[in-house]
């Protein structure tokens, strides 16, 4: 039986998709994110990921009766590959990958553990997972269980407040609204964040972001307030 958890990403036909729920018996909920084209993977926007599926599989558009709108359920027979953002977080932290990006989040990892973060309860996901990396990508560190979140947070509050890392300024808070398609006014989204307490600067790494949500492996849910804001946002919920 194949077992995924949110912010694995899985690969079926050429499409690479990350995992928000595992909660369909039939298969796991995915946001679409990349089409592989060759050696290449091609950035998918909303409307050009529900064309790809639309176009290639529209068996996989269902509407939800647990999320309540349209989804993108894939088969779990027509999984041919899973990216686990632990496997890749290990594999970094060993001396895999020569990329910027990926010398950047080795460095973010090694610097988590050593403030107590728990290695074998981090991964990481996004582009870094999937090698769709480039200059200026984010780093996106999964946590897994309410006590590594809360480790996690801890880590990145001393880091910053050691002067390892740094709080992101107004550009870097801009530029983040503006990436995210966040409702609301800047301001509000800032405030949100803040108190959330999940993105700082690593030291070195340009832009540097690091974002730390929060996964509860038991429910098979994302329940970070951002992962689910952006489910929605990208439902057009």
């Amino acid at each position: 039986m194949l077992t995924l958890r949110p912010r694995d990403f899985i690969e079926c036909d050429g499409l690479l998709g990350a995992v928000t729920s595992i909660a369909h018996p039939e298969g796991p909920v995915v946001t679409p994110r990349y089409a592989r084209e060759g050696h290449a993977l091609r950035k998918l926007d909303t409307a050009a990921a529900r064309d790809w599926v639309a176009t290639r599989h529209p068996e996989w558009l269902v509407d939800s009766s647990l999320l309540g709108v349209e989804v993108v359920l894939v088969p779990s027979g027509a999984i041919e590959c899973v990216h686990r953002p632990g496997t890749r977080a290990a594999a970094l932290r060993a001396g895999d990958g020569l990329h910027p990006i990926e010398q950047a989040a080795r460095r973010v990892l090694d610097a988590l553990v050593a403030q107590g973060v728990t290695s074998a309860r981090i991964g990481v996901t996004g582009s870094l997972l999937v090698g769709a990396m480039q200059a200026g990508s984010d780093i996106d560190v999964v946590t897994y269980g309410r006590s590594t979140f809360a480790s996690a947070r801890s880590a990145l509050a001393a880091l910053v407040s050691s002067g390892q890392w740094s709080a992101l300024g107004p550009d870097e808070w801009r530029d983040a609204w503006r990436r995210r398609g966040a409702p609301g006014e800047l301001d509000s989204y800032i405030q949100h964040e803040r108190r959330k307490g999940t993105k700082a600067i690593a030291s070195g790494v340009r832009p540097g972001r690091v974002a730390v949500p929060h996964l509860d492996r038991d429910r098979g849910v994302v329940v970070d307030a951002e992962q689910v804001d952006r489910l929605a946002d990208q439902l057009g919920v």
